[in-house]
């Protein structure tokens, strides 16, 4: 049993409130653990760059989340929710991406719209994004770089901000990108630099 008093002052007067806690029963149950945000972004983004059908059990059903699964249906993959976490992709493959008629808005998802550029730099298709105020003040350049040094072409906003255009390259991009591991392959803008190398069909090496 632990006892404690809370003291509250009141008008210069101090009320003074005891507070008694006693053991109780054993707790017991199941709790389901929601899905993790980096992971559902990365699950849905490589699923649309599969070939076929692919069912992602436990995704984050979080509006960052929610933006890239409308993003990837906009780039022309199927996307469809089964259930409550329970989703399923049918991909195009490599090289497969569509050139979506309207901007892709990422709303405030930093990771959403860095992955979505590596997933697109290689594609023949010309994408335009944008982002909610907060995400328009954050500066990309951190993604723009290292795709530029693979040869995709951004046109942004002053400073690398939203919204911006990423075009098919005037070239097939570099197959060799020395920095796309500088930060370790976890961190956001590195993997959008991976995805982009991974999806180039002549290959690519990384150097860490």
């Amino acid at each position: 049993m632990t006892r404690m008093v809370i003291v509250t002052k009141l008008a210069g007067q101090d009320t003074r409130v005891p507070l008694v806690s006693r053991s109780g029963g054993t707790l017991t149950g199941e709790a389901r653990v929601p899905g993790d945000k980096s992971i559902s972004h990365r699950a849905l983004l490589l699923s649309a760059a599969a070939l076929g059908e692919t069912r992602i059990e436990g995704l984050l059903e979080g509006g960052d989340v929610l933006g890239t699964a409308a993003a990837v249906r906009a780039l022309g993959a199927s996307v469809d929710r089964l259930g409550e976490g329970l989703w399923q992709v049918r991909g195009q493959g490599v090289g497969g991406q569509t050139e979506p008629a309207e901007v892709i808005d990422c709303g405030n998802s930093g990771t959403g719209v860095r992955l979505l550029c590596g997933l697109v730099a290689s594609q023949p298709i010309t994408v335009f994004f944008t982002g909610d105020a907060s995400l328009r003040r954050r500066p990309m350049a951190r993604v723009i770089d290292p795709l530029t040094r693979m040869g995709a072409r951004f046109v942004a906003r002053e400073g690398g901000l939203l919204p911006l255009a990423l075009t098919w390259p005037a070239a097939i991009l570099l197959p060799v990108l020395e920095a796309a591991t500088a930060g370790g392959l976890l961190f956001q803008p590195r993997w959008g630099a991976v995805l982009a190398a991974a999806f180039l069909v002549t290959g690519a090496v990384l150097f860490g």
